[in-house]
């Protein structure tokens, strides 16, 4: 299939049918609104893979060896175990190519290729439009794209966050509403839960995020990302005991919920790090109970919010989708180490995680926080309305050789912390704008201070 057809936005080539095999996602669960479940095809196994090509033996597609083909697809972009069925090696961005190992696909190591998959789980976020024609235009993209039907209710209005003017909705809670913010201006809001994104073959993600990434003012809100590990390797009682033990990083609380019905013996226990109002939080759970064994895996679910979900957005979807980033994303985010003092550099990783890192072949991506600066306005009109009146009251008691002493203590953290110096260039550019517009202006002021408050 032509590369260009994941770049333009949802665009399809004549005459060319879309050779998307089965990806082994089980669709079972979803309620019937014009989706389809997947037929009885070759499942791919590496971990872009998804497009049906010729059959290839297993020595040539999970490395060398012999023996039956693998059970489950490497960092497939499916999200449940597929069935024992033939495997089909794909290329990575919609065209055929010779295959390569997994420990080249999957990441560096060795050994036999990891039963994991990853894959987006939950999309949501809001875009600029011209009119309701791009409401509309999107509803028919989703509806080619995710196999959703809708119900219109134009004009009625729905609480998301804000109000907003009308939505439509699926019968798997797919929900796009819009709103006029002026007078030919419109928002756009879509969220796209975890039930219709797991049922997206990789064709139609890439086409999906192409089409979005060409949206005005795209901005995503949340991103949940999903790693499942249908080998059981990671042991949710040692993650427990890790997280009661505060042997954790990226999060300063943890819990841990229990669940269990009467009469029954299995129970479901969840790990969860970071806070419910949190932008970045991991919860790690036992797959198979809360799916009913539909889905017998141990789940590592990262929700992202706002800024960090940008961020991975941008990271995930800036070039063709790559699932391994959606592993390493997860990784990257938490991390179970033993702490010997408060330097992080210096802690050593568990034995078991570490194990768990070796066994996913992914390295580690940290999606981090932009440090936001202070503008030289709002700082120094800060320093004047908060900070001078307490300083004089201070240097009535303590002597004005204060200021010389804070200026110490100063000048010992600007040298340690890079921010800094940043927040210094930042000031810098804010005075030297701000400098033109009062020359530009004509306006005179006594002092800098008395010019920027």
């Amino acid at each position: 299939m032509n590369r260009l057809a994941s770049l333009l936005p949802d665009w399809d080539p004549p005459s060319h049918p879309t050779p998307w095999g089965n990806t082994g996602l089980d669709s079972r669960a979803r309620k019937s609104a014009g989706g389809v479940e997947p037929t009885n095809q070759p499942v791919a196994t590496v971990a872009a893979a998804g497009f049906r090509g010729k059959s290839e033996p297993v020595d040539t597609v999970a490395g060398a060896g012999s023996g039956p083909p693998p059970k489950i697809s490497s960092l497939d972009a499916g999200g449940v175990k597929p069935t024992n069925q033939p495997v089909s090696t794909v290329a990575t961005a919609g065209f055929a190519v010779k295959p390569e190992p997994v420990d080249t696909v999957a990441g560096a190591g060795s050994g036999p290729p990891p039963k994991i998959s990853a894959r987006p789980d939950w999309l949501q976020g809001t875009f600029s439009a011209g009119s309701l024609d791009r409401f509309h235009e999107f509803l028919g993209v989703l509806e080619r794209r995710c196999k959703e039907k809708f119900e219109l209710k134009l004009d009625t209005p729905v609480t998301h966050g804000v109000k907003w003017d009308g939505h439509a909705v699926s019968a798997n809670s797919l929900v796009v509403a819009y709103r006029q913010v002026e007078a030919l201006q419109f928002q756009v809001w879509f969220s796209i839960p975890g039930q219709v994104c797991g049922s997206l073959s990789k064709q139609d993600l890439l086409k999906l995020s192409s089409y979005l990434h060409y949206q005005q003012n795209l901005r995503l809100t949340r991103i949940d990302l999903a790693l499942d590990d249908y080998g059981k390797t990671l042991s949710l009682q040692k993650v427990a005991e890790a997280a009661r033990a505060y042997e954790f990083s990226g999060a300063k609380v943890y819990a841990i919920v229990e669940s269990g019905k009467k009469g029954e013996e299995k129970r479901g226990m969840s790990v969860v790090l970071g806070a419910p109002q949190s932008d970045k939080r991991l919860t790690i759970y036992d797959k198979s109970v809360e799916s009913g064994g539909r889905i017998d895996a141990i789940r590592l679910e990262l929700r992202l919010r706002d800024e960090l979900a940008q961020q991975a957005w941008k990271r995930l979807f800036s070039v063709d989708f790559c699932p391994e980033k959606v592993a390493a994303i997860i990784l990257g985010s938490f991390s179970f180490l033993r702490k010997t003092d408060k330097n992080l550099s210096r802690a050593r990783l568990l034995d078991w995680w570490k194990q768990f890192l070796n066994y996913v072949k992914a390295t580690p991506i940290k999606i981090r926080r932009v440090p936001k600066l202070r503008t030289l306005e709002k700082t120094m009109g800060w320093l004047r309305k908060q900070v001078a009146t307490t300083l004089f009251t201070a240097c009535r008691i303590n002597g004005v050789g204060l200021v010389a002493r804070l200026f110490e203590i100063g000048r010992k953290r600007y040298r340690k912390n890079p921010h800094f110096k940043i927040l210094e260039h930042s000031f810098k550019v804010g005075f030297e704008e701000l400098l033109d517009s009062l020359q530009e202006s004509g306006e005179q002021f006594d002092t800098l201070l008395d010019a920027v408050t």
